[in-house]
């Protein structure tokens, strides 16, 4: 399959890449140097690095002025330089200087058509390359999520993590070909991934109904242990090894899910036994898991999820008990609105903050449109569509020529005589899987035997055991 390249149309900004001439810079190191000359503190700037929306400087106390002194200063910083937010940082980038990172008002915006095509991006030798953003230092972050190797993603509603998600799909479709990798899209909101369904790279279309995610979770155990007894029986431990000496390669499967907080509550949080299943031996097979929320509660954020995922970021949150939450630590209550995030992951100790790429509606589209131009439309899932609502949790697929499953009749006189319809309920009864046991309630759904979906309450058993008995005797005649 040849190369995909897309084109980004032009968003209109000009955006610095700290090219910032040398009378600018000197210009700034005068004024933060007569600033605290000022209060009669001498200090030396010795760096000054602009980036999109803030500038940072990087300057030495002389052994002579404590830190915290410094920072005494933060509010006539604030008022003095037009800033609306500052940051100090002890030891910048290894050196024995202290950075202020002065915070503007947001008068640009960052796109990810201008980073994705810089040259650190486009050169990345990372297995699956994603941009973060760009930190303090105008630096473009760029980590790679096969290390990571999952990532937990959470703040309040409307700070941009659904637009940051989706540059990251952006990111792995551009640098990665569809045999490659192959995608897995779990929105129960049906708001942000529905337009990424005629994307080659998706494994199944994207998934919006809660008992189909824990189907096709059930489905990826068992495709991380097939895989596990592939490497057994080539005497390899990882999927690279693996694809190195074997002529049939696998391909990495990336699963994003996009409103963790609606599968856990529509779920009754059983989703999270399938998740750490999945993620606490998922890696080494090529599976990945990025999870978003914007409930950042510990009823959601569970003591299992954060253990199993390093590598997270914080977008805005009320408190700072959410930030705690997250990133084990405040301050995600102080981040702007918007695209503001501090990025916590195990190999670093300390948080960073970076401003997270914009993609367009209108770019997605375009991405989307030359995508489908090239492909002609045609999805490369390993998985047939037909069979999509069939996942077990033993993986095993009934027989499409009848679609009536075989704990249906059993299953009915059993709600009936409880009073109870729901897939949990039907699952422990016949010790089945839940997306099995979610397709046996669409198929009473649809028999009338109960009632439909309607959230959070119970569905209501709609005929007797006596009318039931006469509908069946009916059918045998």
């Amino acid at each position: 399959m040849e190369d995909i390249t897309y084109k980004f149309p032009s968003n209109g900004v000009l955006i610095k890449n700290n090219k910032e001439s040398k009378e600018d810079n000197d210009i700034e190191k005068k004024k933060i140097e007569i600033f605290f000359r000022n209060y009669k503190i001498d200090i030396d700037c010795k760096d000054v690095h602009t980036a999109i929306n803030s500038i940072t400087y990087i300057i030495d106390l002389k052994c002579k002025t404590k830190v915290s002194t410094i920072k005494s200063f933060k509010d006539d910083l604030m008022m003095m330089f037009n800033a609306i937010d500052i940051e100090f940082q002890i030891a910048i980038n290894g050196t024995a200087y202290l950075g202020i990172h002065l915070i503007k008002h947001k008068n640009k915006i960052l796109m990810l058509g201008d980073l994705i095509q810089e040259e650190e991006f486009v050169a990345s030798q990372k297995k699956i390359p994603i941009i973060i953003g760009k930190d303090f230092n105008d630096k473009i972050v760029i980590e790679d999520l096969t290390q990571l190797p999952h990532l937990l993603i959470a703040g309040t509603t409307g700070t941009g993590k659904s637009n940051f998600l989706s540059t990251i799909i952006v990111d792995i479709i551009y640098k990665l070909r569809p045999d490659e990798v192959k995608l897995v899209l779990v929105d129960t909101r049906i708001t942000n991934f529905k337009r990424f369904n005629t994307l080659p790279h998706l494994l199944i279309p994207v998934i919006t109904e809660s008992q189909k995610a824990i189907g096709m979770l059930a489905y990826l155990i068992q495709e991380m242990i097939n895989r596990y007894k592939l490497f057994e029986d080539k005497k390899v431990d990882n999927i690279d090894s693996y694809n190195k000496i074997s002529e049939e390669k696998l391909p990495r499967i990336i699963i994003i899910i996009e409103d963790f907080y609606d599968l856990m509550m529509d779920t009754e949080k059983e989703i999270e036994i399938y998740i750490q299943k999945l993620i606490n031996i998922c890696r080494e097979s090529g599976i990945n898991i990025i999870i978003s929320t914007q409930r950042p509660s510990t009823n959601v954020i569970t003591g299992v999820i954060k253990v199993n995922i390093s590598a997270r970021i914080a977008f805005k949150v009320p408190s700072q008990i959410d930030s705690k939450t997250i990133i084990d630590i405040a301050g995600a209550e102080e981040l702007l609105i918007y695209g503001d995030i501090l990025f916590s992951k195990v190999s670093e100790c300390k948080v960073k903050r970076v401003q997270v790429p914009y993609i367009s509606d209108i770019e997605i589209k375009d991405i989307i449109n030359e995508i489908e131009t090239i492909n002609k439309a045609k999805l490369l899932s390993s998985i047939d569509n037909d069979n999509y609502n069939n996942f077990d949790k033993n993986c095993d697929i009934e027989d499409e020529e009848d679609d009536t499953d075989l704990f249906l009749e059993d299953a009915i006189e059993t709600v009936i005589e409880t009073g109870q319809a729901s897939a949990s309920f039907i699952q422990r009864k016949f010790d089945i899987g839940y997306a099995r046991a979610g397709r046996i309630i669409d198929q009473m759904e649809k028999r009338k035997i109960i009632s439909g979906y309607e959230g959070s309450k119970p569905r209501k058993v709609l005929i007797t055991l006596e009318k039931w008995k006469r509908l069946k005797n009916k059918e045998e005649k």
